[in-house]
């Protein structure tokens, strides 16, 4: 995210992003966020659940992962959004291509009544936040 002078709002998607170039390199300012993708397409079937996490050797030099939320049955994408943090005092360079993280599997007794259907069904690339289409802000209503 670009740096703003005014506060993040909740309720309106006003965060400019930055797309980084790479040269086979990902560097990692400390003390950032940012948001990256996997290269993999996920589509779950309607009785697997999925939960990225991020690997602990990565975790441990202080570059935390997490999904931007839980792979419901049905969801599918081009890819799964990343929420990297340097926790670091260190910046922090990844070769292109390194394991940052897992997929959890979780099978259901059986197909769920309503497989995902909401907003994030579908993306490619980083996406960010959509939660100012939730309906207490206005937007449409959730599934």
């Amino acid at each position: 995210f670009k740096s703003k002078s005014e506060p993040i709002r909740v309720d309106r998607n006003n965060v400019p992003l930055e797309q980084n170039k790479t040269n086979g390199e990902i560097l990692f300012p400390a003390e950032t966020f940012c948001l990256a993708s996997t290269k993999e397409a996920i589509d779950l079937p309607d009785y697997l659940a999925g939960d990225l996490k991020g690997r602990s050797s990565i975790g441990r030099l202080g570059l935390h992962i997490h999904t931007a939320g839980w792979g419901d049955p049905g969801w599918h994408g081009e890819d799964v959004t990343l929420e990297i943090v340097n926790h670091s005092r260190n910046d922090i360079v990844i070769p292109v291509g390194t394991r940052v993280c897992q997929l959890v599997l979780h099978r259901t007794d059986g197909p769920v009544e309503e497989p995902y259907s909401g907003k994030y069904n579908g993306q490619s690339g980083p996406t960010k936040s959509r939660i100012e289409e939730d309906e207490e802000f206005g937007g449409r209503d959730l599934p």
